[in-house]
């Protein structure tokens, strides 16, 4: 599960790991409606996406801050995403680039 904000991103993503690895991808879903931020409810239905098309979730994948926003993590959506990640028992990989 990879957080998206622009399509920009998920081409990255899918070249450096989809194309190399044969990993999927399944977008975690930012929208401008609330400030391109993580929500509870766009973990939990990219995690059900997920297992709708059979496939075993080994972790989230964000970047922060986002390209090309530069939109950073708020410390709100940390703590989601590490209750989440604990409670699904899956892995963190945060892409701090900049």
């Amino acid at each position: 599960m990879v957080a998206f904000v622009f399509n920009f991103g998920r081409f990255r993503f899918d070249r450096d790991l989809k194309w190399r690895t044969g990993s999927e991808i399944v977008p975690i879903q930012c929208t401008s409606s609330n400030g391109f931020r993580i929500t509870e409810s766009a973990l939990e239905e990219a995690y059900l996406e997920a297992k709708r098309r059979n496939l075993r979730v080994k972790g989230v994948l964000v970047t922060n801050p986002s390209s090309p926003l530069g939109t950073t993590l708020s410390r709100n959506e940390f703590e989601l995403i590490l209750s989440f990640i604990e409670a699904k028992e899956i892995h963190l990989i945060s892409d701090e680039i900049y």
